[in-house]
C-alpha cells in the first residue's frame, strides 16, 4: 500500500512537474513574443522620433526663412520711406527751382520791356 501511495505521489509529482514545464514553455513563448513586440515598438518609436526631428528641422528652416523675409520686408519698407522722403525733398527743390525760373523769366521780361521803351 505504501508503495502504491508512493508511486501515485511520484506520478502526481511528475505530472505537476510536466505541467509546470509546459507553463514555463508557454510563458517563455509569450515572453519572446512580447520581446519581439517591444523591439518592434522601439523601431516604430525611433522612426517617429526621426520624423519628428526632420519636421522640427523643417520648421526651423521655415521659421528662419520667415524671419529673413520679415527682415527683408522691414528693410524694403525703410528703403521705400527713405526714397519717398528724398522724392518729397526733390519735389520741393524742383518747385523752388521753378519759382526761381519764374522770377528770372519775369525779370527778363521786365528788362526786355524796359529796354524796348
Amino acid at each position: 500500500d505504501e508503495l502504491q501511495v508512493s508511486t501515485i505521489a511520484a506520478s502526481d509529482r511528475d505530472e505537476a512537474i510536466r505541467r509546470l514545464e509546459q507553463e514555463l514553455a508557454n510563458s517563455n513563448a509569450k515572453l519572446a513574443a512580447m520581446s519581439a513586440s517591444v523591439d518592434e515598438f522601439k523601431d516604430i518609436s525611433e522612426k517617429l522620433q526621426d520624423q519628428l526631428s526632420r519636421a522640427e528641422d523643417e520648421l526651423q528652416v521655415s521659421t528662419t526663412a520667415a524671419s529673413d523675409q520679415d527682415a527683408n520686408t522691414k528693410r524694403l519698407k525703410q528703403e521705400l520711406a527713405d526714397s519717398n522722403a528724398k522724392l518729397a525733398e526733390t519735389t520741393t527743390l524742383l518747385g523752388e527751382q521753378v519759382a526761381c525760373v519764374d522770377v528770372l523769366s519775369a525779370s527778363i521780361k521786365e528788362r526786355d520791356s524796359v529796354l524796348s521803351t
